[in-house]
């Protein structure tokens, strides 16, 4: 992954914190056109595509009082240690909002499984 990709995803994880999944929202937070927010989420080849530069992650992360360097470290789960070894976090995130329900959904019928294992 080179890093305006990593870059876009850590800027993904903003907006749906910041912004409640709302660029417009999360735009507003950070004094920038909502269409600039939507254009540097565009993934590589998509015309319209915005590279996250270097001025735009000082002044993302001064008005969100983010830690320089921020947008560059490495992607961490914020609950806790990652349960899995096959694949890091960053992977997961890479995948879309449909494989993460699909995978959610194996994780539920498997608990469920168990629950009722035990009964």
């Amino acid at each position: 992954m080179d890093k305006y990709e990593f870059r876009r995803l850590q800027l993904q994880r903003l907006v749906d914190k910041y912004g409640e999944g709302f660029k417009s929202k999360f735009a507003k937070r950070v004094q920038m056109h909502p269409a600039s927010i939507s254009h540097m989420l565009y993934k590589l080849g998509i015309p319209g595509k915005r590279l996250i530069t270097e001025r735009t992650i000082e002044q993302i992360e001064k008005k969100l009082s983010l830690p320089t360097g921020w947008f560059d470290k490495p992607l961490k789960h914020e609950d806790g240690p990652w349960p899995f070894q096959l694949i890091t976090y960053q992977q997961f995130l890479m995948l879309d909002e449909r494989d993460h329900r699909e995978i959610e959904w194996i994780l539920k019928m498997k608990f469920e499984k168990n629950v009722n294992n035990d009964l």
